[in-house]
């Protein structure tokens, strides 16, 4: 992801949904954390920033977990 970061930001930027699948206690909500949040920013979502917007993205419909 993180080599593919700045196209995320992009996709998501453009309405792209987010989903997190497979084993929960892996870090794949933290990828998603950080492979996009410092892309539209002057500097870096602190981790409070990046929860919320997570928090936006799932409100919306776009941010979902298949998670066991």
């Amino acid at each position: 992801m993180r080599e593919n970061a700045e196209d995320v930001w992009r996709w998501l930027q453009d309405g792209a949904h987010f989903y997190v699948c497979g084993d929960a206690t892996r870090d794949g909500e933290r990828r998603g954390r950080d492979a996009a949040p410092d892309r539209d920013e002057p500097r870096p979502m602190d981790e409070a920033q990046a929860r919320d917007w997570i928090v936006a993205l799932a409100a919306q419909g776009r941010y979902l977990r298949d998670v066991y």
